[in-house]
């Protein structure tokens, strides 16, 4: 073979192995398991707690609760996205607050990318 043929070859194979390495198995949506993402750094809030939070925002209708960052002991912000876990084009945040004993919605702020 002449230099110019291997060449070519060897940049095929390479072509060829970055399209399969870009075209692998993405995962758009995520898995329902691995969600919400709790952050929970100072143990605000056990674990019955954060699942009072989440079902306070799915009561609304939202199925893509990305995360739960609890702020404090009766303040918590959610996040949501339309349609997707990962990657999300828009959603929402709420800001929740347990006020005399229940959760509250006290904000909504949408977001868009």
């Amino acid at each position: 073979m002449t230099k110019p043929v291997i060449i070519a070859v060897g940049l095929l194979a390479c072509v060829f192995i970055a399209m399969l390495w870009f075209r692998g198995p993405r995962q758009e949506s995520g898995s329902h398991e691995e969600f919400p993402l709790m952050y929970n750094v100072a143990n605000f809030m056990n674990a019955a707690e954060l699942k009072e939070v989440e079902k306070t925002i799915r009561d609304r209708g939202e199925q893509y609760v990305i995360s739960i960052a609890v702020v404090s002991s009766n303040n918590a912000q959610v996040h949501v996205g339309d349609g997707a876990f990962l990657r999300p084009r828009s959603g929402r945040v709420y800001k929740v607050a347990r006020i005399e004993g229940a959760w509250q919605i006290e904000n909504v702020e949408s977001w868009k990318h």
